[in-house]
């Protein structure tokens, strides 16, 4: 019997020049994810199916506050990881003294694997920035 893999929470911050509406847009609409986090997205129910070439992988939205946050939980086709809280989650928070937009990507990754999942995040949200000309 295979042990699953524990995966550790791990968040990243990023501080975006853009209107919270805009960006929480492109976080919780297919097409906006469409435009920078996967090839295309689509929804049915509550359920998010994201198209990379051949690949796609479904995610079910757990819950969404606009224009706070919204969290989805990626659907495994392994039973073992069906009954984890493991989830990937946007939250947008706006500095009331300086403006600033703050971006919190929440993930889930094994430990030897969180850097690697770092730099994908990064790179997955610098696309964002450059659509958002921010």
């Amino acid at each position: 019997m295979k042990t699953s893999v524990i995966k550790e929470q791990f968040s990243i911050d990023y501080i975006l020049n853009s209107s919270v509406k805009i960006l929480f847009n492109r976080l919780s609409c297919p097409l906006g994810l469409s435009e920078w986090f996967a090839d295309n997205v689509t929804l049915k129910d509550d359920i998010f199916t994201f198209h990379w070439g051949k690949h796609s992988q479904k995610a079910r939205l757990l819950s969404v506050k606009e224009p706070e946050y919204i969290r989805f939980k990626w659907i495994e086709n392994k039973a073992s990881d069906s009954e984890n809280d493991y989830y990937f989650e946007f939250q947008i928070t706006q500095d009331d003294l300086t403006g600033d937009v703050h971006l919190t990507v929440t993930d889930f990754a094994p430990p030897d694997e969180i850097e690697d999942a770092k730099i994908l995040w990064d790179t997955e949200i610098n696309d964002l920035i450059r659509l958002l000309g921010a």
